[in-house]
């Protein structure tokens, strides 16, 4: 029977938590082999690009370094960078492109496993900079989630609440509310091999802008639909993936883990 690797199930996750560290595993054990005094140090580099849109191509990068104590303690910070590149509609107009910092996030996670369970919960804070006429935000959130391992395939939910505010604006009309969005994300994880997997992932979202009046329908629902291919072998792991159903963006991403006392040669 083929087994669920939690290096390709924390991979799968690195979407949700930045820099997320891959999980040791054994031949004979589907769970992390958990060890309460273990360290691993993760390094992700994940490269998004859209499709083009009204002449214009827009993509971005972002860098993540995470942390992880014994499984049951994650600490991850992304560092984004969007470009959007506006296509040339005229043989004499040059294609301009337009770097502009992403919103940083720092993010907690907490887990721990019951049989073959395991379930976390996490807080985040993100933050954006002052870029030409556009403020400084930041935003905020809590989300709780659960994983079930079924060899060869692992289930997971996902639920969360965010809000987000702008940062050194002037006092104006304070709104009705604050910003607010409920997130519920869903997982499945189907191992082909001890190191590829193959994830669908479904997001729905309600946000609402908190400036309307009170007792007004200012909902909007979103929903989104990936599919990713990870491969993971020892300590690197590859992505690849799309995500929809509105404008496709193409996904792609690659990660390094290091734990204390490993060698840095090529593993066999």
């Amino acid at each position: 029977m083929r087994r669920v690797p939690a290096a390709l199930v924390a991979l799968a996750l690195c979407a949700s938590v930045p820099g997320r560290a891959a999980a040791e595993t054994s031949d004979h054990q589907r769970l992390s082999v958990r060890r309460p005094e273990s360290v691993a140090v993760s390094l992700d580099l994940d490269l998004a690009l859209a499709s083009p849109r009204a002449g214009f191509l827009e993509g971005g990068l972002a860098l993540g370094l995470g942390l992880d104590v014994g499984g049951w303690l994650e600490v991850g910070l992304s560092l984004p960078l969007q470009a959007c590149v506006e296509l040339g509609g005229a043989s004499r107009r040059a294609s301009r492109l337009t770097l502009a910092p992403g919103r940083g996030n720092l993010g907690l996670g907490l887990g721990f496993y019951a049989g073959p369970w395991r379930f976390s919960c996490n807080a985040d804070l993100g933050y954006k900079p002052v870029f030409e006429e556009s403020p400084a935000s930041a935003t905020c959130g809590l989300g709780l989630g659960a994983m079930r391992f079924l060899d060869p395939l692992a289930l997971g939910a996902n639920i969360s609440v965010g809000t987000s505010f702008t940062c050194g604006e002037a006092p104006g009309p304070s709104p009705a509310s604050l910003p607010l969005s409920l997130s519920l994300g869903l997982l499945a994880l189907e191992a082909l091999n001890s190191d590829a997997s193959f994830v669908i992932q479904l997001g729905q979202s309600l946000s609402s802008s908190g400036h309307g009046r009170r007792g007004d329908d200012a909902w909007d629902y979103s929903a989104s639909l990936g599919f990713r291919f990870i491969i993971a072998r020892g300590r690197w792991g590859l992505r690849l993936g799309v995500e929809g159903p509105g404008q496709p963006v193409f996904q792609s991403g690659a990660s390094f883990t290091w734990r204390p006392g490993d060698s840095l040669a090529p593993s066999s």
